[in-house]
């Protein structure tokens, strides 16, 4: 088993570096790229749904029956941990984009279940109803696949979860491949930050580079592309094999935050790396490590 996971390392590895040269050249290619105000960009976050289609939460799934996943998704401790997430991770990072949402250009979509509590509801109801940009998309239980919410003109299909944040020129960088020449590709941007809290209770961050990987990875969505949304390609870490890929450039696109409520932890444990302070982290991308910290009392009147 340890020689077959060296093997595939070491071949997604290749994979990497070629997929690398090849965005390097098209970027000339095509360029330069800059921003396009026009574009039209849909966000999407899952909000704790009840989704069974391909291996999504696999981690919590595999070590819980069904009821159990179901208790553990609507457990009252974890809603008021994703609300603190949200508001003080994802949405920090959304209202200070350089170029700033907008109703009917770059909006926000966050699927719930069905089966959310109501209070729950109204309390994420009320987080983002002064925004019009932003809107909740009901998904049934047990759903096999999430809604189409694109739109019928080409736009970029970006997935984020509501535990992490986006850089401030997340969406101005994004913008610059909605464009004919690269329909039905994926855009990885692979250069970010791990943020977490370790057992003393310091914040501890590292710099990374990882392709692939979920935050901010979006599909470019075209009148004949193979797929809708990025979630129809496949798993975000292997989804290279379905499409065209194009891996971003260097600059810090996001903060990846590690914490005992996710459902891969304690896999996405990391050291940090002293060299990185939150001041570094702060100059890309605005968000408040806080909200990491356990809930406060006072928010459990929910």
């Amino acid at each position: 088993m340890r020689l077959w996971r060296h093997g595939e390392n070491w071949r997604r590895r290749r994979v990497m570096r070629r997929l690398k040269l090849r965005s390097a050249f098209l970027r000339w290619w095509h360029g330069p790229l800059g921003p396009n105000p026009d574009a039209r960009i849909v966000l999407t976050v899952r909000y704790s749904v009840h989704f069974l289609g391909g291996r999504e939460g696999w981690v919590v799934k595999d070590k819980l029956s069904p009821q159990e996943h179901v208790a553990w998704l609507f457990n009252e401790d974890r809603l008021l941990e994703r609300l603190q997430f949200f508001s003080g991770i994802l949405l920090p990072s959304l209202l200070t984009q350089d170029m700033p949402m907008q109703r009917n250009r770059r909006e926000l979509v966050v699927y719930i279940s069905e089966g959310l509590p109501d209070a729950h509801r109204t309390a994420l109801e009320a987080t983002i109803g002064q925004y019009d940009w932003a809107r909740l998309v009901p998904v049934p239980m047990g759903a096999l696949e999430y809604p189409d919410v694109g739109v019928d003109v080409e736009h970029a299909h970006l997935r984020i979860d509501d535990d992490d944040a986006l850089s401030r020129d997340f969406l101005s960088r994004l913008s610059a491949y909605v464009r004919p020449e690269f329909h039905g590709n994926i855009i990885t941007q692979p250069v970010g930050y791990f943020a977490g809290f370790n057992d003393a209770g310091h914040l501890i961050l590292k710099r990374v580079w990882v392709p692939m990987i979920a935050m901010g990875i979006a599909y470019i969505v075209g009148p004949r592309t193979a797929f809708r949304s990025i979630y129809e390609v496949g798993p975000h870490f292997h989804a290279y094999g379905a499409a065209p890929t194009i891996i971003g450039d260097s600059a810090p696109a996001y903060v990846r935050t590690v914490h005992p409520g996710q459902s891969m932890y304690p896999l996405t444990l990391f050291e940090g790396d002293p060299t990185i302070n939150l001041e570094e982290v702060w100059r890309h991308i605005e968000f408040d490590p806080d909200a990491l910290r356990p809930v406060q009392r006072s928010r459990r009147a929910l």
